[in-house]
């Protein structure tokens, strides 16, 4: 089956990124819902904190977006030359901070373009279901079901796979991290981390000792308890190209976001992804 012949597509926890392809696949005649699962983080942050040993960046919704010119995102398919370069891009911020080993093209995308999009919450559903449930629906009806990226593994070579952590703590949250984002390298790891619904949230790229590394390098969380209540997979499409997950009909793209967050990219990348959806995509 070819996208071309569904007429309805769902989106699976929209960020603003993919929200606005939403609007453009409705524009193309298609009938588009919104679903949320109970793992949905609505965070309303303003700004996201790049942080290495070596260097420290911000970026937010006031910043001038850069004028990037880099086609690497028009990449909606994979083939061998955009996976060459996407590798070259991402080998680019460990050439110019060797503690970027872990980055990925999201992270080249905000470092390059610098510019955050107005996060939003959205009121077009108020139901959160349980993602077994959604997936168990998925194969039964022939609706194209679109996601950034969903809270179990998936075992593919185009897709990421992540640890989510959310830890009670005493610690002052609003205080020490009030409503920002931060995205921390360190010894070969990579964590996003922040503050929502007075629980500390960590995604991480390794499941080991993830409270105890962060402890040795801010030595300030010593002083506060820490009890985790949440440990979950995560896979997320950190490549251009859209990747096809175990059902047929469920589509995982790279939105170039941080769940609720989303950098900000060239009007014609939002138009050619819904464009690429409702049109090229064989299911």
């Amino acid at each position: 089956m070819k996208s071309k012949d569904i007429n309805k597509f769902i989106f699976i926890n929209p960020s603003p990124n993919l929200y606005k392809i939403s609007r453009f696949v409705k524009s193309f005649g298609k009938e588009v819902d919104y679903i949320y699962t109970r793992d949905f983080l609505n965070l309303n942050s303003e700004k996201i904190f790049y942080m290495t040993p070596r260097d420290f960046r911000k970026f937010d919704l006031t910043m001038l977006e850069k004028n990037y010119d880099d086609k690497g995102i028009y990449s909606y398919k994979k083939n061998f030359f955009r996976n060459k370069y996407v590798k070259k891009c991402v080998e680019e911020l460990e050439h110019n901070d060797s503690y970027m080993s872990c980055a990925n093209y999201v992270d080249f995308q905000i470092i390059n373009r610098q510019r955050i999009m107005e996060y939003f919450t959205n009121t077009e559903s108020t139901n959160f279901i349980d993602y077994t449930s959604l997936i168990g629906g998925i194969s039964e009806n022939d609706y194209c079901y679109i996601a950034a990226w969903l809270p179990d593994y998936i075992k593919n070579r185009s897709l990421s796979k992540f640890f989510l952590f959310a830890f009670e703590t005493d610690i002052d949250l609003e205080k020490c991290f009030g409503s920002d984002f931060f995205v921390v390298f360190f010894g070969g790891c990579r964590f996003e981390i922040a503050a929502w619904n007075d629980r500390l949230y960590i995604l991480s790229n390794r499941n080991e000792n993830v409270l105890e590394k962060l402890r040795n390098k801010f030595t300030f969380m010593n002083k506060f308890k820490f009890k985790k209540v949440l440990e979950k997979t995560i896979t997320k499409n950190c490549n251009p190209w859209f990747v096809k997950g175990e059902k047929r009909n469920l589509i995982i793209v790279n939105d170039y976001s941080f769940f609720n967050l989303s950098v900000k990219l060239p009007e014609d990348w939002y138009t050619g992804a819904g464009r690429y959806l409702c049109t090229e995509m064989q299911l």
